[in-house]
């Protein structure tokens, strides 16, 4: 492993550890709906969390917060990532959290958006970067979703 890679791993790791802090959106006050947001960590870079089958309030929301370029953000499925845009936040949209294949497919594309921004290409040298993200990632949505429950 090259020196560049062990202190990228490192710094990562360090940040993961001091940021571990998700916060439930004050302004969501619905039953239906949870907003969380994933705090930026190692790349500066927070990660909304929308879980609602109310797909208006979540087109709304994404519209407000991420592209309101958006007319009609396409939610015929069972959840939707939006990358980032313009330095905003990756949203990702479920319509519930039960199917736990699901959220890792989701937090992958999360994952792959936030490398691409920090301008991390996927190889064999920066390959172990990409899954401490996602890790991380799954760890916080998991311990912030049993706290919520």
């Amino acid at each position: 492993m090259k020196l560049a890679e062990t202190i990228i791993i490192g710094v990562s790791i360090g940040c993961m550890l001091a940021t571990a802090v998700w916060t439930v959106d004050k302004k969501s006050t619905d039953p239906y709906h949870k907003v969380y947001t994933i705090p930026a960590g190692t790349f500066d870079l927070d990660v909304q969390i929308i879980v609602t089958e109310d797909t208006a309030f979540a087109a709304k929301y994404i519209t407000t917060n991420f592209d309101s370029s958006l007319k009609s953000p396409n939610l015929d499925a069972r959840a939707v990532t939006f990358g980032t845009a313009d330095g905003k936040p990756p949203i990702v949209w479920f319509s519930d959290i039960e199917d736990s294949a699901v959220v890792q497919h989701e937090l992958l594309h999360v994952t792959i958006d936030m490398m691409k921004w920090a301008g991390i290409e996927l190889n064999d040298e920066t390959e172990e970067v990409y899954t401490y993200q996602l890790q991380y990632l799954t760890k916080q949505f998991y311990k912030q979703v049993n706290q919520n429950k």
